[in-house]
């Protein structure tokens, strides 16, 4: 049994390192962070060698001691004290003081041959007159001090081959013939060139007149569709508003015939009071959807007090009511504003008789209501009714659907005293409402429709 170093635990020994730790504290002694001896750097202690040193530093210094040998003297030195030429500092400095003159390289040339009156070339070592400034074979510059024959140490061999005169030894006529066939061809080719270059510059010219000429064109041809596209959107803006006015046309054709058509379904009504007097009013004539009784619809304040009304109804817009009937007050809701009437008997001139199938076959039933999603913010709408000031004659006033309020349509058609309890019709042809009465303002009135959309 070992006791650990730092924690002072007993423990068995293969469990103590060899620097008497145990592995608990090893761990912990590897997590300190320490300083290389040389760099200074922190880093773990682990990472660290036995001398200190982290491992880059350790392997710097590892290199320079190892031993290397001198070029020159042949001693060894270690390798931090060595230049980079390969020479120990001694030899160095004794190279350097050493006079040019005296320093010989290993693999300086020899003279072997003097001549003064030859001058020997240094690129093909043939001779040549000694004024001559040129190698008469290979055409290189000689130098001054060209008259000594130069052999590298060391020779390839012993004897050494010295002209005797002063002649080339090569043949320059291949050469020469060689140099003017080249320049002949250097000739021959550049006028091909130029010929070429010059068609090649000419058709580029060409091309570019040609490219310039199809982009004005192409301009051009914008332009013109450009003009075209307008003259287009004028057209089918022409054309747009020329089709809203024929539809707009045809629709108050259509209006006009829905008019006449159900002309004979908006009654006059005069409903006698308690007191002697009349309500005078309009009235809708429609068959109820579910019963398929014919009923007279109007305001509840032109019914009044009354048990009964006068029903007059026309089939000539030019004509005052000609056929009279008696309706009965069924049903009167104050709140709402409306009523509801039954025809019980038809005026036969003299007495009133109880009305018959054939007296109700001739009724006109005022259209279908409107749907309320069908109905938009500044529809045309048309009033039709009898309105007192106009005479006893059936009347129609024209408007807009001017805005909407809870059970109410509003409407700048121009509803008078009489024209309550009218028929309001939407200009595609169905059931607006039943005209009720008109706000009065400080300019004009605003008409309200009892709504009878579902």
């Amino acid at each position: 049994m070992k006791s650990c170093n730092k924690c002072g635990h007993s423990m068995f020994d293969i469990d103590i390192n060899k620097d008497g730790l145990c592995e608990k504290c090893e761990a912990k002694e590897k997590d300190i962070i320490v300083e290389c001896k040389n760099c200074k750097e922190k880093m773990k202690a682990f990472l660290l060698t036995s001398d200190g040193l982290c491992a880059k530093c350790d392997k710097t210094i590892k290199q320079k001691d190892f031993l290397v040998e001198c070029k020159k003297c042949g001693e060894n030195f270690k390798g931090y004290l060595m230049l980079s030429n390969g020479l120990c500092a001694s030899c160095d400095k004794e190279l350097k003081n050493k006079p040019d003159s005296q320093i010989v390289s290993a693999e300086e040339p020899k003279i072997v041959v003097n001549s003064p009156s030859s001058k020997f070339c240094s690129f093909c070592g043939l001779a040549n007159l000694a004024s001559s400034n040129f190698c008469k074979s290979c055409g290189k510059t000689l130098k001054r001090t060209d008259n000594r024959l130069y052999v590298p140490t060391p020779p390839a061999t012993n004897h050494v081959h010295i002209p005797t005169d002063n002649k080339p030894h090569h043949n320059n006529t291949p050469v020469i013939i060689g140099l003017v066939v080249l320049g002949v061809a250097v000739l021959v080719i550049g006028g091909l060139y130029m010929d070429n270059q010059t068609k090649i510059d000419s058709l580029a010219n060409d091309q570019k007149k040609e490219v310039e000429s199809t982009q004005t064109e192409l301009t051009n041809l914008k332009e013109q569709q450009k003009k075209t596209n307008q003259q287009k959107a004028n057209l089918e803006k022409t054309v747009s508003q020329l089709t809203k006015d024929i539809n707009a046309t045809q629709n108050y054709s259509q209006i006009a015939d829905a008019y006449k058509k159900y002309i004979p379904s908006v009654a006059e009504l005069v409903c006698p009071q308690a007191d002697g007097t009349y309500m005078q009013g309009s009235g809708v004539l429609r068959i109820k959807s579910g019963s398929g009784l014919l009923r007279v619809i109007t305001n509840a304040h032109v019914v009044g007090n009354a048990d009964s009304c006068a029903v007059g109804i026309t089939y000539d817009v030019h004509l005052t009511p000609s056929v009279i009937y008696l309706g009965k007050v069924e049903t009167v809701n104050s709140s709402a504003d409306l009523a509801e009437l039954s025809l019980t008997d038809r005026y036969d001139g003299t007495n009133y008789n109880p009305v018959t199938d054939y007296d109700l076959s001739g009724i006109v039933s005022a259209p279908n209501a409107c749907n309320k999603n069908d109905v938009n913010f500044g529809d045309k709408v048309f009033v039709l009714g009898y309105p007192g000031i106009g005479g006893n004659t059936i009347t129609v006033t024209e408007g807009i659907v001017s805005g909407f309020e809870p059970g109410y349509i509003k409407t700048s058609a121009k509803i008078d005293h009489g024209n309550s309890g009218g028929l309001a019709l939407h200009y595609s042809g169905c059931t607006l409402g039943i005209a009720t009465f008109a706000s009065t303002g400080e300019i004009e009135s605003l008409g309200y429709l009892i709504d009878l959309t579902k």
